[in-house]
């Protein structure tokens, strides 16, 4: 009998806690369907298409990501400021990239965030040489914006936490246009 009253108030408070958990169950799937969680889950399929147009240097698919007034802000060189320029310097630094046999990549950790039709991005990177070494990393933040249903980015930074893979005028080759 001892044991019983014992086990009583342990299973009292299993039964309790099993219900708190099944009543906010369908709060937590409500809150899934959120517009913010709609437009986050969005913006993070936006962002592993531009991690993989990244990864496999497609300047086509990088310059498409971008919205037509965005400027990408790389380290040691001028922004480049709308299509046009970001097209003309994702070429000279894919180039870049591709003569020296670097493949980059984006980090494991990448934090989202959305609020109305704006959102941000950021992480960490690296960049491995032909042997696998890696030869660089750093972080990098983005703002997105939401127009027409659509995620673009509206500006892109990123900075190595070592030295720069390529020295400041590799990238002003004078082909790079204001538009």
């Amino acid at each position: 009998m001892n044991s019983l009253l014992r086990s009583a108030p342990s299973s009292a408070i299993a039964l309790a806690i099993l219900l708190a958990l099944a009543a906010h169950a369908p709060l937590a799937s409500a809150a899934d369907k959120s517009p913010a969680a709609t437009d986050e889950a969005a913006l993070r399929k936006a962002g592993d298409l531009w991690n993989h147009a990244y990864k496999t240097l497609n300047v086509d698919a990088l310059v498409a990501l971008y919205a037509a007034d965005a400027v990408v802000m790389p380290e040691t060189a001028v922004s480049a400021k709308g299509h046009k320029s970001i097209r003309a310097f994702l070429k000279v630094y894919v180039a870049l990239l591709s003569d020296s046999g670097f493949t980059p990549a984006v980090g494991k950790t990448v934090d989202i965030g959305v609020s109305g039709n704006l959102g941000v991005r950021s992480g960490t990177y690296s960049v491995a040489d032909k042997s696998g070494a890696v030869v660089d990393t750093g972080k990098w933040l983005e703002i997105w914006r939401k127009t027409d249903g659509k995620w673009r980015i509206t500006r892109d930074i990123w900075n190595s936490d070592v030295l720069p893979l390529f020295p400041p005028n590799a990238y002003t080759t004078g082909s790079i246009p204001a538009e």
